[in-house]
């Protein structure tokens, strides 16, 4: 609101990201669909103004404990990562399937630093808010984009 009393609206009404195709998804349906993966806690799906959608996952500590340990790995175990990579990659291949092509994630990144009310990247009810990650994350999503880039 300005000093006149006039209100703008400085962010969208619907959360859908156009891609630079015009391609509109709602990001929302593939964050659920990510969510459910069993080492995944949050994920965030990026891709407006951009040719495809890549997501930021951050990572169940409970779940990682589990995985490793059925790895026969421990948590400190320098394989384990890319374990997790490849168990990741496995569970948005199958996401992947269940949506259209345009709506594909075609690269992911691990954020080691998840999202927490203290970061100002979750609300008081603990839903993401969508902006202030994508800003705090814009190295990490710039560099998902770069060609020939490897995900992150």
């Amino acid at each position: 609101m300005d000093e006149d009393g006039f209100v703008y609206i400085t962010g969208r009404k619907k959360d859908i990201i156009i891609t630079s195709g015009g391609k509109n998804i709602a990001p929302v349906n593939l964050e659920m669909d990510l969510t459910t993966l069993p080492l995944a806690e949050h994920a965030i799906v990026c891709g407006e103004g951009r040719p495809y959608l890549t997501a930021l996952i951050t990572l169940d500590a409970a779940a990682v404990a589990k995985f490793a340990a059925g790895q026969g790995m421990g948590e400190d175990d320098p394989r384990l990562m890319n374990a997790i990579r490849q168990e990741l990659q496995s569970g948005i291949d199958a996401v992947n399937r269940r949506h259209a092509r345009a709506a594909n994630i075609r690269r992911f990144a691990v954020l080691a630093q998840p999202p927490s009310i203290e970061n100002g990247d979750l609300t008081p009810t603990m839903k993401v808010k969508r902006a202030a990650v994508l800003r705090r994350c814009e190295p990490v999503i710039d560099a998902l984009y770069r060609e020939g880039s490897d995900a992150i």
